[in-house]
């Protein structure tokens, strides 16, 4: 066929297989920063790549595609799983043909599960549908949840520059009663902290929480600090819910910000802390007058309940979630692909 795939642990790559991200894709940052921090420095172990190397007659051997798997680990009934989540296959152009996308697909399908117990990728359609015919089973759809916690801009829009102005005033003042009433009473029990460092509450909110859901990615200190303060992005923001009496966390909220929306990019919490969480979170990006606050997730019952609850409202966009156990997990817990025991946010998706 002239091609050749190989799997690659992420210690040995080297720039030459980089390249081919560096050609085919529009990095904010350079290949190698992006690699080394989702592959090789993550706290769950090494990734590594799938290779597609052009054995054409006439021409010099090279590497024209990658397919990259990550290390992801994952809770599970008192243990934890060693996963993985994956990239979608890079080719380059002259060579990508339905036959080595189909070639470097089995190949990412096979080698992550000789590799890992659990696998999954989220992806638009027709990623994923590609990721299906190449073994994968579909698990679900995303979800997408969004609160407006200020109307003047978008009804400005609409209405034009007066009428958006009023109706924005009346509806502002009706979401924020809402808002504060659910505050005042979380604030009973739970006060707010703002910060871009982790420490060990951290640790001791996973330890204490993550029996509260079934199947979750681990979100101890040592994740959520390469996660969010390490990233090659850039730092993220902490909301965290502290008990007045304890100071023991109970939750936070990652965030990040584009102006003035707001989007979660993590959250986890006691059962009973979500909505209290939500409700001083909420509140407290309203005053500092951002517009929107929006999240995507995947399973997580208790959470979309909890969102429900605080007035978010849920939006058609979705992505599918497509993955598989190996084999021994699978016969063993077949329950492990049902949508109710997963909680995936924007923090499991390798992105």
């Amino acid at each position: 066929m002239g091609y050749e795939v190989r799997w690659v642990d992420a210690a040995e790559v080297g720039d030459d297989l980089l390249a081919v991200g560096q050609r085919n894709l529009a990095l904010s940052i350079g290949a190698r920063p992006w690699f080394d921090w989702l592959y090789v420095d993550n706290p769950a172990g090494h990734g590594g790549l799938v290779v597609l190397e052009s054995t054409l007659p006439g021409e010099p051997r090279r590497i024209v595609g990658v397919a990259g798997c990550a290390a992801r680990a994952f809770a599970w009934r008192g243990r934890v799983l060693r996963g993985a989540t994956l990239g979608a296959p890079v080719i380059d152009r002259e060579h990508r043909t339905p036959a080595t996308v189909d070639m470097l697909s089995r190949a990412l399908h096979d080698e992550s599960l000789a590799r890992f117990e659990l696998i999954h990728a989220v992806a638009d359609e027709p990623a994923a549908v590609s990721l299906i015919d190449h073994g994968h089973r579909k698990l679900g759809d995303t979800r997408r949840f969004l609160l407006t916690l200020r109307h003047a801009s978008m009804l400005k829009t609409r209405l034009g520059e007066h009428a958006g102005a009023a109706a924005g005033a009346g509806l502002d003042l009706a979401r924020g009663i809402l808002l504060v009433s659910g505050a005042t009473r979380a604030a009973f029990e739970y006060h707010l902290q703002w910060s871009d460092e982790v420490d060990q509450r951290f640790d001791d909110l996973w330890r204490e929480a993550s029996g509260d859901h079934s199947l979750i990615g681990v979100r101890d200190a040592a994740f959520l600090r390469w996660r969010f303060a390490r990233r090659p992005e850039g730092r993220v923001e902490f909301a965290m819910l502290v008990n007045r009496r304890t100071e023991a966390m109970a939750g936070y909220v990652a965030v990040s910000r584009v102006e003035t929306a707001v989007q979660v990019r993590d959250i986890f919490a006691h059962r009973a802390a979500f909505e209290p969480l939500l409700s001083l979170v909420t509140v407290s990006l309203a005053r500092q007058e951002m517009e929107s606050l929006s999240l995507q997730l995947y399973g997580a019952p208790p959470l979309v309940t909890a969102l429900h609850a605080q007035g978010f409202r849920e939006r058609r966009e979705h992505r599918l979630v497509v993955g598989q156990a190996a084999g021994a997990l699978l016969t063993a817990t077949p329950e492990i692909v049902d949508v109710d025991r997963w909680y995936l946010t924007d923090a499991d998706d390798g992105s």
